[in-house]
């Protein structure tokens, strides 16, 4: 099946396209899209102390309390020293503590009260930041769009190589 793109769709994107035929391509609008809002999203989260990649940690951290750094890693798809370096920052402010795992060699992750204070905040702002982005789209539209993320996102997670 050839890949989608906007303008076989029949949508020309809004913004200027210096990228040719690139430039219409959905998967690489999703990439600016993603782009455009990690920037936003970083720029507030560096008012609280917090980068994207630890928020996304210390919130899976804390939906999956007693997880290990293995898992962590694997969840966020990134490397082991990468992991520890996170979960070290998350210890060093205090936003997260390790506890005896599920033998010698492993720690479970758990979040103290300092991350839950710095988890509420990011998920205040990670829900203005949302809003922000999906202001000019209605509600059914948001709800189909995030329907339609997690439908691509389940097909890419299945398929390493397209």
């Amino acid at each position: 099946m050839p890949s989608a793109s906007v303008t076989r769709i029949g949508v020309t994107p809004p913004h200027r396209n210096d990228f040719g035929v690139i430039g219409s391509r959905l998967g690489f609008l999703l990439h600016l899209a993603d782009v455009a809002h990690m920037r936003v999203i970083q720029d507030m989260l560096g008012e609280i102390g917090l980068t994207a990649t630890r928020a996304t940690a210390l919130a899976y951290i804390r939906a999956n309390p007693g997880c290990g750094q293995t898992e962590l890693g694997r969840a966020l798809e990134i490397n082991r020293a990468s992991t520890m370096e996170m979960v070290n920052a998350l210890a060093l402010v205090g936003a997260v503590e390790r506890r005896s795992g599920r033998d010698k060699r492993s720690n479970a992750l758990f979040v103290t009260a300092v991350g839950e204070a710095l988890f509420n905040q990011f998920d205040e702002i990670s829900i203005k930041v949302d809003e922000g982005i999906t202001a000019t789209l209605t509600s059914d539209e948001a709800q189909l769009l995030a329907r339609l993320l997690c439908n691509i996102r389940g097909t890419a997670a299945r398929h390493n190589s397209i």
